[in-house]
């Protein structure tokens, strides 16, 4: 048989192809585990709250991080103030 001879048919419907592989592409190996520090606090409804951070910070990244823990903290005052209106009955 020549391959001259071959007649392309479609895939049949529902078939899928297998994905193409470009072997040019390198695999990245995925990055070394870091060791966390967590911090667990218990709510009042039974939920809780998880603050997690990497073991070894810079002196930068403390920094970075207490910025952002002042947003989060206006973040999660702001939660209390919406839910206690949605709470309290509308006074018309």
């Amino acid at each position: 048989m020549n391959l001259g001879e071959l007649i392309p048919e479609k895939a049949p419907a529902g078939s899928q192809r297998p994905p193409e592989l470009n072997l040019g592409e390198r695999v990245q190996p995925p990055p070394p585990k870091t060791h966390m520090q967590e911090f667990v606090v218990p709510l009042s409804d039974g939920s809780r709250a998880v603050f997690q951070w990497p073991s070894a910070l810079s002196k930068e990244d403390v920094d970075d991080l207490k910025d952002s823990l002042k947003i989060l903290e206006r973040k999660i005052s702001r939660s209390v103030t919406e839910a206690a209106a949605k709470e309290q009955p509308d006074e018309s």
